[in-house]
């Protein structure tokens, strides 16, 4: 038999990565500043992981004293508070030329229409209350813009772009490393790291997309690995939070329930540092801490200099970065309560379920002693079983968990009216107006960080068009109506800044509105009346008239009954008669502020706000006056 053909194959070497001496130098570099800013930043992680605990009511003690382990949600409390009244506070943006002669110029309008438009695309509907929230918590919020291109290829061959606009999305500060000498990120941050972890996979797709466009070299090199998860312990909060209520099986350790894998077990990804140099205005990203696969100059660079991250601060302190939020202050406070609260628990168990004392030849054993209803004991003396109940405190403890409390709000300025839960619905007018004073003065302080914040972000989304425009842009604007915009070649010359001005305003409860609408009604109705000789003079007044009955039915949400009870409002002269101004209907009407004599009882008892409205034509028909 002939001996079998052998084929020779050769085997080419595994190809390694091999950097060059510059590529090694910022290896090197980069190794040290990710190393000196994760050592600084860890103290900081640390308290954030502390201010989410208390966030998620979540009580971590060891050892702790107590039986009893709640935390109450006050954190929770403050900080959605604070995240609802500045998130859906007035946004006012002002487009505003840079030079005289522009000050008239359409092309105004038509970067205030784009700008606006970029709000809608980078979602800042959706991303603004996670950037307050994670200031109010943490301390900072980071927001990173960027221009994203996406490019896809047809079926004719020809490549088509579905996405050339701005993107925004919150930085987890877990991944966000800045130089520990960073006191302002817009103004003196040397340089910081962006640590991204994420699939081989993905990153080649998100390199496909971008067609010609490729910003990644010596990917071939790069091996995923099962990268170390830093936001471990904060997704084991809540994990260790929904077993500490629902009893699940408990370990040994720290009596707590079964803890869930890690969300990215056993995946295997990269590891990506992408490091911004703002003193030598490069770019540069690291895989696993190994390779470069990107060396280039700043693609941002006629952007704000190069700095897409907007800081937004919660309570800056003095020369630091790092700032603090609304829980840090008042963290002591709330374990206090914390504590209080278990106190008194343990104190309500062991009143329920007291020790007993039994005489020992009185032949009962401690099986005879039942709490039950309807429970019978026999004894032979009325000593045989002596029950031992603790002393009382639970009443102590309540006082000073309102004392805590207290002093959470004076701190914050978080007062009743702030949250919505007035203590009293009759407190007088003036003390209502100086609540709600003093929360809007501490609240406009955190409102003017974010409106420096916006005003910022909206400066670099006009840097971002001015950069990556290159031709007359069609576009769209939804509001109350769909509505197509065009930003043209022109509109780029013309040089504009963007203010944004944020105004958050604690609303008044309804009482208090409501003795606004009286007080308006005193001034501008019943005090102010009508030259009977001038016509037009009593049609504004009717007007005036008409127009605060009708808040007030609103304020009482009667608003569908405004036609029936005053009529349809044609703008015509009225032919029906009118009520007599002398008459007591047309008098003075004062606010409620403070206690009022009651008159004799004619009638069944009203309350100060019925009284009043009676006083109002129609309304005191409504009511029955």
């Amino acid at each position: 038999m002939p001996d079998p053909e052998i084929k020779e194959e050769k085997i080419k070497p595994e190809e390694r990565y091999d950097p060059s001496e510059e590529e090694q130098k910022l290896l090197t570099k980069w190794k040290a500043r990710f190393k000196r800013a994760k050592e600084f930043r860890e103290p900081y992680q640390a308290k954030w992981l502390r201010m989410y605990m208390l966030y998620r009511a979540y009580q971590n003690k060891q050892n702790y004293a107590y039986s009893t382990r709640l935390m109450p949600p006050i954190a929770f409390e403050i900080v959605q508070t604070v995240v609802s009244r500045l998130a859906t506070a007035k946004r006012k943006t002002r487009i505003l030329p840079r030079e005289k002669n522009d000050a008239e110029s359409e092309s105004l309008d038509s970067w205030d229409n784009l700008v606006n438009y970029d709000f809608d695309v980078i979602e800042l509907a959706k991303k603004l209350p996670h950037w307050i929230e994670s200031s109010t918590l943490y301390g900072n919020g980071i927001l990173k813009l960027a221009w994203k291109a996406v490019t896809r290829t047809d079926k004719d061959g020809k490549e088509v772009t579905i996405y050339d606009d701005p993107t925004g999305s919150l930085v987890d500060l877990w991944d966000f490393l800045p130089a520990p000498e960073t006191t302002d990120l817009q103004e003196d941050c040397p340089w910081l790291i962006h640590r991204i972890v994420k699939t081989k996979e993905k990153i080649e797709k998100e390199e496909k997309t971008r067609g010609e466009n490729k910003i990644y070299k010596n990917l071939q090199f790069c091996e995923p690995k099962v990268v170390e998860d830093w936001k471990k312990e904060r997704y084991e909060i809540n994990t260790k939070k929904m077993g500490q209520m629902s009893g699940d099986v408990k370990d040994q350790q720290g009596g707590e329930g079964k803890i869930l894998p890690e969300k990215t077990e056993g995946q295997k990804q990269l590891e990506l540092w992408e490091c911004w140099d703002f003193e030598e205005d490069k770019l540069i990203v690291i895989s696993n801490g190994e390779i470069v696969i990107r060396d280039e100059e700043n693609p941002y660079l006629g952007v704000n200099n190069g700095q897409l991250f907007v800081d937004l601060p919660d309570m800056s302190l003095l020369w630091e970065f790092w700032a603090t939020g609304h829980i840090e202050p008042v963290e002591t406070s709330i374990h206090e309560i914390a504590d209080l609260r278990n106190q008194r628990m343990d104190d309500v168990v062991l009143m329920l379920d007291p020790v007993v004392k039994i005489r020992k030849d009185s032949g009962i054993t401690k099986n005879d002693i039942i709490f039950s209803p309807g429970a019978i004991w026999e004894l032979r003396k009325m000593d045989d079983a002596v029950i031992e109940r603790p002393p009382e405190i639970s009443l102590m403890g309540i006082n000073e968990d309102k004392l805590m409390r207290d002093e959470i709000s004076r701190t914050l300025a978080l007062g009743e009216y702030m949250q919505g839960m007035p203590q009293s619905t009759n407190e007088p007018l003036g003390k209502v107006a100086m609540l709600l004073g003093q929360s809007n003065l501490r609240l406009s302080m955190n409102a003017q960080n974010v409106a420096n914040a916006l005003t910022t972000l909206a400066n670099v989304l006009i840097q971002l068009n001015q950069e990556f425009i290159d031709k007359d842009k069609l576009y769209r604007i939804v509001g109350e109506e769909v509505d197509f915009k065009e930003f043209k070649e022109a509109d780029k010359k013309v040089q504009v800044d963007a203010i944004v001005e944020v105004e958050p305003v604690v609303p008044p409860d309804q009482q208090a509105r409501i003795n606004q609408i009286l007080l308006l009604y005193d001034k501008l109705v019943a005090q102010d009346k009508p030259d009977p000789k001038d016509p037009q003079d009593i049609q504004r007044w009717l007007k005036r008239k008409r127009e605060l009955q009708k808040m007030m039915l609103e304020e009482l949400d009667l608003d569908s009954y405004i036609e029936v009870l005053l009529g349809s409002d044609d703008n015509k002269e009225a032919t029906t008669t009118e009520t007599p101004l002398d008459s007591p209907q047309n008098g003075a009407v004062m606010p409620v502020e403070g206690t009022q004599l009651p008159n004799p009882p004619v009638a069944p008892p009203q309350n100060k706000i019925q009284q009043l409205m009676a006083r109002i034509p129609v309304l005191g028909k409504m009511i029955g006056a």
